[in-house]
């Protein structure tokens, strides 16, 4: 293969020529000669301070380098950019930051490549009222004829890709956020963020189940009051049930019986007699030694 031979210059003692770096390649790196942030969402013009003397009937183009924008989302603002062959300044990219990070560039770094191609020199003139290729074969707009003035989908487009360009401007967008966290989720099939709040949310439906199953069991052995007779204060006097010194007594329809006489109750209406019994005998002595 014939080599084109295409005179630079180096503007810095730093400065390096652009070189390919396999065989056959079509872009020759284009190395950055000073170190530089490029923040996110961001450009920075990177010199080269390299000069290249692009030959008449041909055209330098400023080309990313995939590397660049797979790894870092570099990529040149202007791709590509134009190096016309009157140019004999330092060659500068403009690189865009795409990422999320800050891109640091060093000097020395292969920040772009340039690609040399030929040029058809044009002379543009008016036709006037005459068809542009002077040929008056189909009419403009017929299929298969000329283009005329249509542009930008004029050839057609099926309903369904009609539908994909109308329906995000005619419908309000949605976004779907993480249900622990809130983050907005950038997968529509997901409801969590992270697997961290997939097992929070885990944890927090256990405690709910647990929770509800607990309330379940205590409402099926609490007793209602249609289970359980209800006595008048006579009854319950006949009963021989009592109400303590210091509490006050409760109307007769909120009493209920017990379904048995426990042993604590038949010692306190014993103890209860004792002193009764006792006081009687107390009062009878008294009377009699008067």
């Amino acid at each position: 293969m014939t080599q084109q031979p295409i005179p630079i210059k180096l503007l810095s003692s730093t400065a390096l020529p652009p070189r390919y770096a396999h065989l056959h390649d079509a872009g020759a790196d284009l190395i950055a000669d000073e170190d530089a942030d490029i923040y996110s969402a961001t450009t920075k013009r990177i010199r080269t301070n390299v000069a290249i003397g692009i030959p008449s009937g041909h055209v330098g183009l400023i080309c990313p380098r995939s590397g660049l924008a797979a790894k870092h989302d570099i990529t040149v603002l202007n791709a590509p950019g134009i190096l016309d062959a009157g140019y004999s300044g330092s060659v500068d990219v403009l690189l865009l930051n795409l990422g999320s990070k800050t891109y640091r560039v060093s000097r020395g770094d292969r920040i772009a490549q340039l690609v040399v191609v030929l040029v058809v020199p044009c002379r543009f003139y008016d036709v006037g009222n005459a068809t542009l290729d002077g040929v008056v074969t189909l009419s403009v707009g017929d299929t298969g004829g000329l283009r005329g003035d249509g542009g930008f989908g004029s050839s057609g487009v099926t309903t369904t890709e009609t539908e994909k360009l109308v329906k995000p401007m005619t419908t309000e967008v949605s976004l779907r956020r993480c249900v622990v966290c809130g983050i907005v989720l950038f997968r529509r099939q997901r409801l969590y963020c992270s697997i961290k709040c997939n097992h929070r949310a885990a944890a927090a439906r256990a405690k709910l189940a647990e929770a509800q199953a607990a309330a379940e069991r205590a409402e099926a052995t609490r007793p209602t009051a249609a289970t359980q007779p209800q006595l008048t204060l006579a009854e319950q006097a006949g009963a021989g049930i009592g109400f303590p010194a210091d509490t006050e007594q409760r109307p007769a329809d909120t009493l209920t019986a017990p379904t048995s006489l426990q042993p604590s109750l038949l010692r306190r209406i014993g103890k209860r007699l004792s002193v009764a019994w006792h006081t009687l005998y107390f009062y009878v002595v008294t009377l009699n030694t008067d």
